[in-house]
């Protein structure tokens, strides 16, 4: 006779917030960054068992959200009021009166 061991519980709402984080389905998968990790590792699952997981009506088509971080600040430098027209392109107010007509 076989010995039956107890199985991992795993939660639903916990691969759905995996999934969000950057968590990739298992090690192969496109987005896969070995530093946030694999549905597959973090459960210690085999591929077999993985695709079962998924097979899961919740979870079936759940794709891997990949965090946007960008890499510029934008700064805001303008004053209420002023339009593009009267800001130069340092953020400089613009004398109007002074500018050269192009009659």
């Amino acid at each position: 006779m076989s010995e039956v061991t107890e199985g991992v519980s795993i939660k639903i709402s916990d691969v759905i917030n995996m999934m969000g984080t950057g968590f990739t389905r298992t090690p192969k998968n496109a987005n896969y960054n070995s530093e946030i990790g694999s549905i597959m590792e973090h459960y210690d699952l085999d591929e077999k068992n993985t695709r079962e997981l998924f097979r899961h009506p919740k979870l079936s088509g759940l794709k891997t959200s990949v965090p946007f971080v960008p890499v510029f600040s934008v700064i805001d430098d303008v004053a209420v009021g002023d339009s593009p027209a009267t800001v130069d392109n340092t953020g400089e107010p613009v004398d109007s009166a002074n500018e050269e007509s192009n009659d």
